[in-house]
This record gives C-alpha cells, sequence and structure tokens, in this order.
C-alpha cells in the first residue's frame, strides 16, 4: 500500500527507515518481507520462553536479533523469521506516521468490513475462546500470557474465522491492492542460485494454474491458525486451534480441502530423482539423542544436562508429570524414525521424527543447539 502511495519502495534498503541494522544499507524490503534477508528469528520455538513473560519493544527485538551477525548471505537462503516482521512494522509506522494497529484499521480493516482487535489490550469476552498448552499429549492448562511488544507486526491480530474470511474474499477477488501489488506479493522469491523459495511476500505460495495455493500459518501462546487461499477456484479454508499440542490445524484444513474442492484430474508430475531410501544423514545424526529423550520423557525424568536455559525452564517438574501421564498410555517404543531433512531457524537445528509405541503414534519435534542440547521437545497427536 505504501508502495502504491509513492511513499517507498519494496527495493530501497531497510537503513532509510531503520537505523543501524546489520547490513541495513544492502538488506531491502522486498528480502524483509520474503524471509530472505539473514535476520535471526527471535521467536522459532513453539512455546513462551521466560524473556517472552516480561514487556519488551521492537527496538529491543531488534539489538538482541538484527544487530549482530546475519545467519546467512542476503538473498542465498530462505529462513522463517519473525524480527523480519518487527522490522517491516516500524517501517510502515515511520513512513506513514501512524501507529502499524491504526494504519491497518484505516487501510485494510475498515474497507474490507473486518472487526480485527489487538490481542492483549481488552479483557477476553464471555464468548471468547480460552488458549490453552499441553506438553506431550498431558493435561490442558491455560496458556502463559505473553507479554507487551512481543507481538508487534508478527502476531497481534485477533479476531474470528469470519473476519480472516473476509480477508480471503479480497485475495480472491483482487479488491485491496492494484493488480501490480498482489502479483508482487504472491510470486515466489527465487533465492540467487534459482532456487525457488515457495515464498512470496508475507505468504506460502505452492501448486499453480487453477490450484495455485496461497497460504500461511500462524501460532502464539495456546493458538494456532491455518489460512489456505485457491483464487482460481474461488475457495478458502480457515482453522483456528485454541490449543498449542492438539491437532495441527494445517490437517484439518487439508481433511476440509479434500471435501470442498473439485477433483484434482491432473495426473502426477514425474519424480525428478530417484526417491531417497534412507533419511538424510543431517537427521539421522540426531535421532539416538531425540530417541534416549523420548523414552525418558515417558518416564518423566529427564537429564537436564541435555537442556538448554530455556528448554529447562518448559521442563517444571509438573510439565514432566504432564508428559508421563500423556505419553505412558502409549505402551513401549517399537519404532523411533527420522521425518525428513533437518533445517536451520533462528540459530537453531529443527529435526522432526515419527514415533511408534505399542497402543498408538506421536510426532516428535525437536530443535537443538550445535551441541546436541534441546532447545525445544514437543511431543504431538500423529494424524493422517
Amino acid at each position: 500500500l505504501l508502495q502504491q502511495d509513492g511513499k517507498l519502495k519494496l527495493d530501497d534498503p531497510v537503513e532509510r527507515y531503520v537505523p543501524n541494522l546489520t547490513r541495513g544499507d544492502s538488506i531491502t524490503i522486498r528480502q524483509v518481507l520474503s524471509h530472505t534477508s539473514g535476520y535471526e528469528d527471535y521467536w522459532p520455538q513453539d512455546y513462551v520462553f521466560p524473556a517472552m513473560l516480561k514487556p519488551t519493544t521492537p527496538e529491543a527485538i531488534l539489538d538482541q536479533w538484527a544487530r549482530k551477525p546475519l545467519d546467512f548471505e542476503p538473498g542465498t537462503d530462505w529462513q522463517y523469521s519473525n524480527t523480519n516482521y518487527t522490522i517491516a512494522g516500524l517501517i510502515v509506522e515511520k513512513v506513514s506516521g501512524m501507529k502499524l494497529m491504526d494504519f491497518l484499521q484505516k487501510r485494510i480493516f475498515t474497507p474490507l468490513h473486518m472487526t480485527v482487535g489487538e490481542l492483549g489490550t481488552a479483557p477476553a469476552g464471555s464468548t471468547d475462546a480460552i488458549a490453552y498448552t499441553r506438553v506431550a499429549l498431558g493435561p490442558l492448562h491455560p496458556a502463559p500470557v505473553i507479554a507487551p511488544g512481543w507481538l508487534f507486526a508478527m502476531g497481534e491480530l485477533e479476531m474470528t474465522p469470519r473476519e480472516l474470511a473476509l480477508w480471503d474474499i479480497s485475495m480472491i477477488d483482487r479488491s485491496l491492492l492494484a493488480p501490480e501489488s498482489y502479483d508482487a506479493m504472491t510470486t515466489p522469491v527465487a533465492l540467487r542460485s534459482g532456487r525457488d523459495s515457495h515464498y512470496g511476500l508475507g505468504v506460502e505460495l505452492a501448486g499453480d494454474g487453477a490450484r495455485k495455493e496461497i497460504s500461511h500459518e500462524g501460532e502464539i501462546s495456546g493458538l494456532i491458525t491455518e489460512n489456505e487461499i485457491w483464487p482460481e477456484l474461488k475457495a478458502a479454508v480457515v482453522v483456528i486451534v485454541n490449543a498449542d499440542g492438539a491437532t495441527e490445524p494445517s490437517a484439518i484444513a487439508d481433511r476440509i480441502a479434500k471435501i470442498i474442492l473439485p477433483p484434482d484430474n491432473q495426473p502426477p508430475k514425474p519424480a525428478t530423482s530417484t526417491p531417497q531410501k534412507t533419511p538424510p544423514p543431517e537427521n539421522t545424526a540426531g535421532v539416538g539423542s531425540a530417541r534416549e529423550f523420548f523414552s525418558q520423557l515417558r518416564q518423566g525424568k529427564v537429564d537436564a544436562s541435555k537442556l538448554t536455559a530455556n528448554a529447562a525452564s518448559f521442563f517444571t517438574p509438573e510439565a514432566l508429570q504432564d508428559a508421563a501421564t500423556g505419553l505412558k498410555p502409549l505402551g513401549e517404543l517399537q519404532a523411533f524414525v527420522p521425518l525428513g531433512p533437518s533445517f536451520d531457524r533462528g540459530g537453531f537445528i529443527f529435526r522432526a521424527y515419527f514415533a511408534k509405541c505399542g497402543n498408538g503414534r506421536v510426532f516428535v519435534n525437536t530443535c537443538t543447539l550445535k551441541d546436541g542440547r534441546f532447545e525445544q521437545f514437543l511431543v504431538l497427536p500423529f494424524v493422517m
């Protein structure tokens, strides 16, 4: 919108609007919006770490995560980073002369007749869903409340599925932006190597032609959202789940999509390479440690030396008891298999596993430091 107003260009360096960022004179707004900037993600974890219980500011976030060495050379890789949205939000405020939420209300929500609030600024109403969390299939508990400042520009919007559906309709009808702006937003950004990032400007992209899909997921404490749009088919699916550690909303959305979308009669594309019969080495490297920790978690006792400070704060005695309560009914562990390649985000290595037990199956998502200590170890329901 600000580019259409002639107030900035997407290829402007971010230094022009937010000073003293690492490589700010050469990293562009477009690279920030497409997660190809190299700025480290300040919240890659899927839980609330202790610092997030105390108020912060966007500038304090940038001081810690955007004024340090980059995770990679700009334009050479893609890594999702919430820090990018903090930068983008500050640019909007600087250029528009308005608070970000005021700008969004005036230029987006009011024209689209959307009723949208700002998380944490008003008490919950009697009809509002409570946000829940749980540890490793254990009992549900009210999710911790994130302190002011942490969600600025990356996760502070509060709305119902209906309001998000109004946004989806505007994406289908292209009613808010100029055609060239929608094209820029929904065109996959190519990395310097030519590799497709499958990401545009703030949106994930998949498929082509009539099956082109524009989507994004979002997660904060106790709330997870999946939003999927097929513009050519004039269809969209919105799923909001008010519990982290529950069934992934993307799995629910996929099931709904199979019902509402017309059959895909296109023949499958031929494989471009021989499918791997064994997991890639970068994932198998951590399987032994992850399997051992999973077995410990089932007993409610873990080796604290395998945890970072944040993870240690997560696995309290109560959390470990909840984990044992949730996992023991699964029975004895029979198989623990890596899923896909590992990937980097926020200075951590992320790996996923499939655990088969005598009475059930689960997914395990981990992130570790290079020394192998766990920053995160999540056990999630298995959904096909």
